[in-house]
């Protein structure tokens, strides 16, 4: 395991639990390190955002927690020394890749790319090591056909959140 590794895995292992306890989810953590130099980009989202991919957090309350992210690293991590830090949301659009993103979008309407061609759309209702579950999503949002259908992960080239954006509003006579 590398250094950036290490660090990802204590930063995840420190800051889930405390994040949790305020009713936020870290969707992910990504450690790069420059010529010596740490930066820390951090994905966090309300737990009670609703199901659409809207999230739930202000910029304001992405400021705030910025602030209380970097004095708790300073204060319960020192061996990090000086370190970069960003935290965000974690998009309308996202890309779902690793468990932490998964375990985020478990209830989401999501869009699956197959390798083999084609594509899914429906609730994530489910996912493990080799798999993923989808379940049909309500009428409105592309919704695939039939039962609840079990995707191995080995078979998708990209899973992201689905989110129709409307359509623009038009004056009458313009096209």
């Amino acid at each position: 395991m590398n250094r950036a590794e290490e660090v990802r895995n204590a930063v995840v292992e420190l800051l889930q639990p405390l994040l949790a306890r305020e009713g936020l989810i870290l969707v992910e953590c990504t450690v790069a390190l420059s010529r010596g130099s740490l930066k820390l980009d951090l994905a966090v989202d309300s737990d009670d955002a609703p199901a659409d991919g809207v999230h739930g957090l202000t910029v304001g309350e992405y400021s705030r927690l910025t602030r209380y992210l970097q004095n708790l690293l300073d204060a319960e991590m020192p061996e990090l020394g000086e370190f970069g830090l960003t935290v965000g949301s974690p998009g309308v659009q996202r890309r779902l890749q690793s468990d932490l993103e998964l375990a985020w979008g478990v209830g989401k309407k999501v869009e699956v790319r197959l390798r083999r061609g084609g594509c899914l759309s429906g609730r994530l209702a489910a996912f493990d090591k080799k798999s993923v579950t989808l379940e049909p999503s309500e009428p409105g949002y592309s919704p695939s056909e039939g039962p609840a259908r079990r995707i191995e992960r080995d078979e998708i080239a990209s899973l992201r959140l689905y989110h129709a954006f409307p359509e623009p509003h038009r004056k009458p006579g313009r096209r």
